[in-house]
C-alpha cells in the first residue's frame, strides 16, 4: 500500500534526522528534562548524592531505588553515559526524618512516581545504543521497570524498543487488576515521540504480589493525510481487559485498527480482535 510505504520511509527519515555519520557516541537527552518541583523516586539501584553537580564532586550520601526526592534546582552541568545525556539536579529528600539536600544525575531518576499501597513502581532507561555509519545502523533503547516494597526491589523486568525518538516523552499509570483476578496491579508505561510517524510504544506489566509479568508491547503509529476521506492513516493497538467494555472473564483481548490506501488509492480500514487466555502467568492465543 503506497501510503504505508510512505509512512515507513517517513519513520526511517525521522530516525536518521537527529543522527550524523561517524563513530562517536550518539545520545538522547529529551526524556531526562525535569522541572523544578518535580517529585519522583530514584530509579537506579543506588544513586550517589553529591555536594555539587558533576561526577568529580564529593559524594555525601547514597539513595536507593524507590527513595522519594523533590527537584529544587536544575543545574546547567550535564553528564553523558550509556547513550544518555542528562543534567544534574539539586534535590531534597528525607532520611531518618531529617531533611537533606544534594545533587543527583538526572538519568538515575524514575520518569515519574507511582504507588499503590505499599508497592512502588519505578521505570527508566538503562542504556541507549545508537550507531550510524555507512555500514551499520542501530537505534536501540533498553529500559526496565522495578517493583519496590519496604525499600527492597522485589522484581525487575527489562525491555527494549528500536526507535530512540519514541523515548522523548515517557509516561506511566497504575491500574487495578481490571478484572484479572490472579493479579493485583497493572502498570502501564508509554514511550512516545510526540510527532507524526514516530511510533508510540505501550508496555504492560502485571503484578500479582510476588511476580511481575510483561505482556507483548503494543505500537501505535499514524501519518497525516492531506487528501482523502480521513485525516490519518496508520495502526493502533490496545488491550481489552475483563472489566473493560467488551471484555471477557480471564481473557485479554488484543484490538488492532489499521487504515491505509491501496494501490488504487482506495481507503482500506480493518479491525481485528485476538483473544488470549490468561492463567496468572501465561498468555495463550485462543483459536
Amino acid at each position: 500500500m503506497k501510503r504505508l510505504y510512505r509512512l515507513i520511509l517517513l519513520i526511517l527519515f525521522i530516525s536518521f534526522s537527529h543522527l550524523v555519520l561517524g563513530q562517536e557516541e550518539l545520545t538522547i537527552s529529551t526524556p531526562f528534562k525535569f522541572e523544578q518541583g518535580h517529585n519522583t523516586y530514584i530509579f537506579a539501584d543506588t544513586a550517589k548524592i553529591r555536594d555539587e553537580p558533576g561526577l568529580t564532586a564529593k559524594v555525601i550520601d547514597t539513595l536507593l531505588a524507590g527513595d522519594e526526592i523533590t527537584i529544587t534546582e536544575v543545574s546547567e552541568t550535564k553528564t553523558t553515559s550509556s547513550g544518555k545525556e542528562a543534567p544534574w539536579y539539586k534535590v531534597s529528600y528525607s532520611k531518618n526524618e531529617i531533611k537533606e539536600t544534594g545533587y543527583v544525575w538526572g538519568a538515575l531518576l524514575s520518569f515519574s512516581a507511582h504507588r499503590r499501597g505499599n508497592t512502588k513502581f519505578v521505570y527508566g532507561i538503562d542504556k541507549v545504543i545508537i550507531i550510524s555509519t555507512e555500514k551499520e545502523y542501530v537505534d536501540d533503547v533498553f529500559a526496565s521497570v522495578k517493583v519496590i516494597e519496604n525499600g527492597v526491589i522485589k522484581r525487575k523486568v527489562s525491555f527494549k524498543f528500536d526507535n530512540s525518538d519514541s523515548a522523548n516523552y515517557p509516561s506511566a499509570i497504575t491500574l487495578d487488576n481490571r478484572g484479572l483476578t490472579s493479579n493485583k496491579i497493572i502498570f502501564k508505561c508509554t514511550f512516545s515521540g510526540g510527532a507524526c510517524a514516530v511510533p508510540t510504544y505501550d508496555f504492560y506489566f502485571l503484578w500479582n504480589g510476588n511476580s511481575l509479568y510483561s505482556l507483548p508491547n503494543l505500537i501505535s503509529s499514524v501519518d497525516a493525510v492531506s487528501e482523502g476521506p480521513v485525516d490519518w492513516v496508520g495502526i493502533t493497538q490496545e488491550y481489552i481487559f475483563p472489566k473493560d467494555k467488551g471484555g471477557k472473564p480471564n481473557q485479554i483481548i488484543l484490538y488492532e485498527s489499521t487504515s491505509d490506501y491501496d494501490k488504487n488509492e482506495k481507503l482500506v480500514e480493518k479491525e481485528t480482535y485476538k483473544q488470549y487466555s490468561w492463567n496468572g502467568s501465561v498468555l495463550k492465543l485462543l483459536s
